[in-house]
């Protein structure tokens, strides 16, 4: 049994369109949904296998990061009595048939307590090699559910502050070199406390990547055996990220948007919206998330919609 928690807010037509293609994608799966209501609108979802409950307030203070949400998941994980949880955004759409199925098979089979999709390589100044919160498989027989916590920790970190602070008295690159890895944001703490550590084991899927043809780059490739990973923009592990892109042929408005996508098992595995909410509505991108489904040929996507959210 696996439990999917999930947050709405601002993204109902995505919401709904990944709830469809997960059902399609999975006959026969036991899954269940929690979905946290952070529109606080009171909306109800007519589906034996979802359960909604009421979000958080917004909190209208500064750099807190992605508080509004790591809140509204944490709450769902109170509701949580299933030995797999998985956190996932509404706009992190899988594509893999039966994915579920392998994804726990795989996990069992290797001991793994914590699979995913990492932080893109183009957000340098998040953790790296672990699991972000767009995707988190977490093993709870593993791993105390007491001890997850998705709540970020950026208000406390002064040297953050410090850095992320546009100052003419430290030129951009020492800045940019500072930020490396730096800020502790939602999903955060619980890399802090398992990324490393015996017994714990974590994998990741694979994101397309390819970093940009810039001086610092360049630089960067050239000195790579003798400059440590913390002041890399680039990832320096082996297979941290492919240069293959599966957007870029099938729907180029998609890659061009910037569009995550990551492999697994060297397949498509999944794209990431992103780029809703920062001045993108889910309104907006969902036919696009339509056409880039239907392009692989997992079934009639637009018909793909058993469940619906209710106002």
């Amino acid at each position: 049994m696996v439990t999917i928690i999930s947050v709405l807010y601002r993204n109902r037509s995505l919401l709904e369109l990944n709830l469809g293609l997960t059902k399609l994608l999975n006959p026969g799966a036991k899954c269940h949904w929690i979905i946290a209501d952070n529109e606080l609108q009171g909306n109800t979802v007519r589906s034996a296998s979802i359960t909604n409950i009421r979000g958080v307030e917004r909190t209208q203070t500064s750099d807190k990061g992605s508080l509004h949400h790591a809140r509204a998941l944490q709450k769902c994980l109170d509701c949580v009595d299933s030995r797999f949880v998985l956190a996932m955004d509404p706009d992190f759409f899988v594509v893999q048939p039966h994915w579920l199925r392998r994804v726990i098979s795989h996990v069992k089979k290797h001991d793994i307590a914590f699979f995913g999709s990492c932080w893109h390589p183009q957000w340098s100044h998040q953790y790296r090699y672990f699991p972000s919160i767009h995707f988190m498989l977490i093993d709870l027989e593993k791993v105390p559910v007491a001890s997850v916590n998705f709540l970020p920790s950026i208000e406390d970190d002064r040297f953050w502050h410090l850095v992320n602070n546009d100052s003419s008295l430290v030129p951009e690159w020492i800045r940019q070199t500072l930020k490396i890895g730096r800020i502790r944001d939602t999903g955060w703490q619980i890399y802090r406390r398992y990324f490393g550590r015996s017994g714990f084991r974590c994998e990741t899927v694979v994101p397309s990547f390819r970093p940009p043809d810039s001086r610092r780059v360049r630089l960067e490739r050239k000195l790579a055996f003798l400059l440590p990973e913390r002041l890399g923009v680039v990832p320096q592990r082996a297979g941290a990220f492919t240069k293959v892109s599966f957007l870029e042929g099938a729907c180029p408005r998609a890659w061009r948007r910037g569009w995550e996508e990551y492999f697994w098992r060297e397949e498509p595995f999944a794209f990431h919206l992103r780029n809703v909410g920062r001045g993108v509505s889910a309104e907006s991108e969902v036919e696009l998330a339509r056409e880039v489904l239907e392009g692989f040929d997992l079934g009639e996507i637009r018909s793909a919609q058993p469940v619906r959210l209710h106002r």
